[in-house]
């Protein structure tokens, strides 16, 4: 079909290969922490064909906030008889975890106290661009303006991944980050991203409500449960003479019977008491209770993503006849043979939202999200 959004592939320098204009199947998904997914099909045989490799980034639209990376393709010939090229890749923070905190050589760690952002775009000035070792800067990469934003924060690593320290620090204060294209200067910009609070309950902000009443919600999909739940962490810190620095830490009261969920959790990292229970506390956060809320919005909605939403803002969605306040983690878009699609994940957004929920069967589509 003829490209409802424009898509352009460019080189490792960011240099243009080829301007598709005609695609069989597209989507794209933004992750608030995590790197969201993508791919894109078309027949085989086109010119555009020699620019679809593994290491060439795809910028769809011409906001700058859809850029991916292609980490794999594949050529399918399908029971039609047709023959297809799928390109399957994430975003393009997803190169960030190439990259390893390299520790100090003096203390063996690298430490960093201050607000979020500072603490992030540090880590990454550090091992991935301005700061880094030549061999292993990214070239094209660049941070924008620090302003300090977030709340305090302390990281202590060595030799860990730069991507899962980022998403660990965004957990534990609820911020986001992300990487847009800037065509000008033929460059990408890190940035944080924290979100605006547009709920039914504010009065400052522009509010983002989700229902069937205002036709801004077309279906929903709801998942709670506690597959991933811990409410108890038995910690263990460093080594000493006397043995290992040890901590017990709650999620509140302190709970007993089937609902005491346990779990151990080493950090070695950590030299005393103190440390060690903060680190706790913040490390709860990742085994909460599963709540997965995705969004249906329909063509025409009333608000516009972009314009009146984006990741991370706090939004009130209302399903299965309940108004929940929850923040935007994921945006997924898709563009087929039917038209245009949108989809939000509130909470832990499902792998292939749409071919699931939906229950998308044609065989393109299928072999699009096979990946």
């Amino acid at each position: 079909m003829k490209a409802t959004i424009p898509i352009r592939v460019f080189n490792e320098q960011l240099d243009l290969l080829a301007d598709i204009d005609a695609f069989g199947e597209f989507y794209y998904v933004r992750r608030f922490l995590a790197p969201g997914d993508f791919a894109l099909s078309m027949p085989l045989g086109r010119t555009e064909d020699s620019a679809l490799k593994a290491g060439n980034f795809i910028v769809a639209g011409n906001s700058g906030k859809r850029i991916g990376i292609i980490v794999e393709t594949e050529k399918k010939r399908l029971k039609k008889g047709t023959a297809w090229i799928i390109a399957r890749g994430y975003e393009a923070k997803s190169i960030l975890g190439r990259r390893l905190v390299i520790p100090d050589e003096l203390s063996g760690f690298f430490e960093v106290t201050a607000p979020v952002e500072t603490v992030m775009k540090t880590v990454v000035a550090r091992e991935c661009c301005m700061n880094a070792r030549e061999t292993r800067k990214f070239e094209r990469l660049r941070l924008k303006a620090n302003q300090e934003r977030g709340k305090q924060i302390s990281l202590r690593c060595a030799f860990s991944n730069v991507l899962t320290e980022l998403s660990r620090c965004g957990k534990a204060t609820g911020t986001g980050f992300m990487i847009d294209f800037d065509a000008s200067t033929r460059t990408m910009a890190f940035d944080i991203l924290i979100g605006t609070d547009r709920s039914a309950a504010q009065e400052t902000n522009g509010r983002a409500l989700f229902s069937e009443d205002y036709d801004s919600l077309s279906g929903a999909n709801l998942i709670e449960g506690h597959s991933r739940y811990s409410n108890t962490l038995y910690m263990q810190g460093e080594k000493t003479n006397e043995g290992r620095i040890k901590a017990t830490v709650w999620d509140g009261e302190e709970s007993s019977g089937t609902m005491r969920f346990e779990r151990e959790l080493d950090a070695w990292a950590c030299t005393d008491d103190e440390s060690l229970r903060t680190y706790g506390a913040a490390r709860l956060g990742n085994y909460c209770t599963t709540f997965c809320l995705e969004a249906d919005i329909p063509t025409g909605s009333p608000i516009v993503l972009d314009r009146d939403y984006f990741l991370g803002d706090l939004c009130s969605v209302k399903a299965f006849d309940h108004w929940y306040t929850v923040p935007i983690e994921s945006i997924e878009e898709r563009w087929t043979k039917d038209g245009p699609g949108i989809r939000l994940g509130f909470g832990r957004p499902a792998k292939g939202a749409f071919s699931a929920a939906l229950a998308e069967t044609n065989e393109l589509w299928e072999a699009l999200r096979s990946g």
